[in-house]
């Protein structure tokens, strides 16, 4: 998971502004059960996303469900 964490995060740094990229990279930290970071990191997905691209709020929304279901 290491590995993929820090795939996603060079990605972000070439695409900076780029929700998607910004998208993998939240979730990837969610998967590794790091919620606060990925909260911020999809927060600016949702921020940067077309209204045709509603893939970060829908991730978002998970990771704050499953922020809650741990009780963090």
């Amino acid at each position: 998971m290491e590995e993929s964490l820090e795939v996603h995060r060079r990605a972000v740094e070439l695409a900076p502004d780029s929700p998607e990229m910004l998208n993998n990279l939240g979730w990837t930290l969610a998967l590794m059960e790091r919620y606060d970071e990925a909260e911020g990191v999809l927060g600016k997905a949702v921020g940067l996303a077309p209204p045709d691209y509603d893939r970060p709020w829908h991730s978002l929304q998970e990771v704050k469900r499953r922020k809650q279901m741990n009780g963090r």
